[in-house]
């Protein structure tokens, strides 16, 4: 993978477009920054641009370096630009706060209003974790979201999903930085013949999940897609601390949906 080359003798060569101090204002280094940022184009269009991160950013910090006047906002900027771009470890956590079982709010389902608590609770409570707020989705299961049409996604593998949040061979994280679980090709553990490295959460006795442990990882009751908070409805639950299938659900382990509990968010 290569970057376009520049011609020599072109205007925007680099004796072209040395930079003077004495020409250094603040907004002339920011468009000479711009304009050599631009400069810089891949021969693949569909190549990674995190590389291109990388050389934009130091080709902008080696600008600005060369001005009289700083640009102190650029530190903020580099930072949150290496901080939700290049850092793609995928973390889970659990939201601070507990919801009953309707997360629909103003959204079109369920699983849509759960997505957007986990943003809300990304900006609020776990700032510091890597990524945008919106790419922390809700570990629940419903209608609108599966992991597995039989136990442990073994009949068909991740072609059983239905917009679901774990994806294949992935590693993922608390907050902490320990690791929970590295998934196999399925998007799942198979607890049949492992377990977590580290539970979910061990700040909660239970938590939403809407999944059961027989068929594991297939969808069980989500108090009607999680949008009912009727005492009459309930949501299958988690149990925090187990790293065995308890940790998705288990029989007998759901509640009335009119009960408040916290669920798991997780780093697309």
């Amino acid at each position: 993978m290569k970057l376009a080359k520049q011609n020599k003798n072109s205007p925007h060569s680099r004796a072209g477009h040395r930079i003077r101090n004495s020409e250094c204002g603040r907004d002339s280094c920011r468009d000479q920054a711009n304009t050599h940022i631009r400069d810089f184009a891949y021969t693949d269009a569909g190549a990674n641009r995190r590389v291109l991160m990388v050389v934009a950013m130091a080709l902008f910090s080696a600008i600005s370096f060369r001005c009289s006047e700083p640009f102190p906002e650029l530190d903020a900027l580099s930072a949150v630009l290496i901080g939700n771009t290049l850092d793609n470890r995928k973390f889970i956590f659990l939201t601070s706060n507990a919801y009953d079982g309707n997360l629909k709010g103003t959204s079109s389902t369920g699983i849509e209003g759960a997505d957007a608590i986990c943003a809300q609770e990304k900006n609020a409570n776990y700032s510091s974790l890597p990524g945008f707020a919106s790419e922390y989705q809700a570990l629940l299961a419903s209608a609108q979201r599966r992991a597995c049409t039989s136990a442990n996604c073994s009949t068909s593998g991740a072609s059983e999903h239905l917009d679901w949040v774990l994806t294949a061979n992935q590693e993922y994280l608390n907050p902490s930085g320990t690791t929970i679980m590295t998934t196999n090709g399925s998007g799942v553990v198979d607890f049949s013949s492992s377990s977590l490295a580290t539970a979910f959460t061990t700040e909660a006795g239970t938590y939403w999940t809407g999944l059961t442990d027989s068929p594991a990882w297939t969808t069980d009751v989500s108090c009607s897609d999680w949008s009912s908070n009727a005492s009459g409805d309930s949501g299958m639950q988690g149990t925090g601390s187990a790293t065995n299938v308890s940790a998705i659900g288990s029989f007998g382990n759901q509640t009335n949906c009119n009960n408040a509990r916290r669920f798991l968010c997780v780093r697309q």
